[in-house]
């Protein structure tokens, strides 16, 4: 983790703005860079980290994208992200009709219950991390979609966080208010990892093996 503190600060940034009731200075971040360095790693570990016991303010919706049917794209993401939701929620908290009643029509595939859903998390002053991953795997006019329909209204509420991770920088953001709200791409270009620094934490841990 040593080698990635920086991204992980820069998560651990929004997540603090937005459970201390501010909105978070950059709701979408996007890691990108060629691959075998690190991008799924680094969501898996962002994933597990906000899941841990200490961290019951905070709610991570990971999904990974494959080659998909555009026409099915928003129903399969809802599906995945609700059922991970509803599986993070207190039963105090599912147990309100209204919020009750958006995640069953999630778990069917309908997107706007789940944005209802969302945002009522972050009524209850509950942080959703939403992470996407593998996303060259879909084409510019099934990122719209994904962008247009499902991102732009969460991102507008500014207290939700995007974590996106691909082979290359999303270039093609079309929506003005997602567009401006993305981190600069030179900030979030992940580089290889050292291989000094790797050779070090080698040591440190007696892990007799070669770099």
């Amino acid at each position: 983790t040593e080698a990635r503190q920086p991204e992980l600060d820069r998560i651990d940034q929004a997540v603090r703005q937005s459970s201390g009731g501010e909105r978070i200075e950059w709701p979408v971040v996007n890691f990108w860079g060629v691959t075998g360095i690190g991008k799924t790693w680094l969501l898996d570990h962002i994933n597990h980290r906000y899941q841990a016991p200490s961290k019951k303010r905070t709610l991570v919706l990971l999904h990974k994208f494959e080659e998909i049917e555009e026409a099915t794209i928003l129903k399969t993401i809802t599906r995945e992200l609700a059922n991970k939701l509803a599986s993070q929620l207190s039963s105090r908290f599912k147990a309100k009709e209204k919020t009750q009643k958006a995640l069953q029509e999630a778990r069917d595939g309908n997107h706007h219950a789940l944005i209802h859903a969302l945002i009522d998390c972050v009524q209850e002053k509950l942080v959703p991390i939403i992470l996407f991953d593998n996303t060259e795997k879909l084409s510019a006019t099934t990122w719209e979609i994904v962008e247009k329909d499902l991102m732009e209204p969460l991102v507008l509420n500014g207290r939700i966080l995007f974590v996106i991770a691909g082979r290359r920088y999303i270039p093609r953001w079309r929506r003005f208010e997602v567009r401006r709200r993305v981190q600069e791409p030179h900030k979030t270009h992940l580089t290889p990892f050292n291989k000094e620094s790797v050779a070090q934490l080698l040591k440190d841990r007696n892990y007799a093996v070669d770099v």
